[in-house]
């Protein structure tokens, strides 16, 4: 059976195989010495996906700031990656070109990205209700 382009095989949480239905998209971060990176991405649990990307990352250190709930979780999550880029955050190289993890910037203050994440999904429930 082909599988979806969306499918990560090595995915154990997240919201993969439910991205067009409800859920939440996260906010998480692992600080660094002067600035940290942050994950955006979607799940129907972000605390019981923290505990999975905590042990995937062996990195205690990474926290969850904040999650929206999301009427479609794939489109919001997308929507969040993209305003982040706006703000200049971007990709974190290190990880691969399909990652969702996103390289910290002292421009920005935590509150700031948290709060262009939740505006953007605000922005996506509302033209996906």
């Amino acid at each position: 059976m082909p599988r979806s382009r969306h499918t990560n095989i090595n995915q154990i949480g997240g919201g993969a195989g439910r991205w067009n239905g409800e859920g939440r998209v996260y906010l998480m971060r692992q600080k660094a010495r002067r600035k940290g990176n942050y994950k955006i991405g979607c799940s129907d649990d972000p605390t019981k996906r923290l505990r999975e990307i905590q042990k995937t990352e062996r990195n205690k250190n990474i926290k969850l700031l904040r999650s929206v709930k999301a009427n479609k979780m794939r489109d919001a999550e997308t929507a969040a990656q993209e305003a982040v880029k706006k703000l200049g955050l971007k990709k974190d190289s290190s990880r691969g070109r399909a990652t969702d993890w996103f390289e910290g910037s002292s421009r920005h203050s935590q509150e700031e990205i948290e709060t262009v994440i939740r505006n953007a999904v605000y922005r996506n429930n509302r033209q996906n209700k």
